[in-house]
């Protein structure tokens, strides 16, 4: 099975739209995705704090190295060692407004935030 990298951009494009279409389905895809993509900063930044030698340092090594340290990254948020996907989801699934309407949830803008009503609250409120 394919599996993109977490920066391939035609990918992420694609995953932009989809998420866009249906917030609620492509949620699980985007924090993982999201993961990957911070755990890629956390592993460049790493590495650029290593003093190196310059002995075996060429133009190709740093391209195999950023290629495999994309693989790693993607690996890392697959397996949901950090856990940063699952804090993702959590933080945006209740606050979508899809979600919201399918559990029989209304939203009203309070403090230019969205908060969720109750449907017999609102009818009651209705005019």
């Amino acid at each position: 099975m394919y599996s993109p990298s977490s920066l391939d951009s035609n990918y992420l494009s694609q995953l932009k739209a989809d998420a866009s279409r249906d917030p609620d389905q492509n949620i699980d895809k985007v924090s993982k995705q999201f993961e990957a993509i911070f755990i890629n900063m956390l592993i460049k930044t790493m590495r650029q704090s290593v003093v190196k030698s310059g002995l075996f340092e060429s133009d190709a090594q740093k391209t195999y190295q950023s290629l495999f340290d994309q693989e790693i990254s993607r690996e890392l948020a697959d397996s949901e060692s950090f856990g940063l996907s699952e804090v993702i989801k959590t933080q945006l699934a209740p606050r979508s407004p899809r979600r919201l309407a399918k559990e029989g949830y209304g939203l009203a803008v309070q403090d230019n935030e969205y908060k969720p009503i109750e449907r017999s609250v609102s009818r009651s409120l209705e005019i």
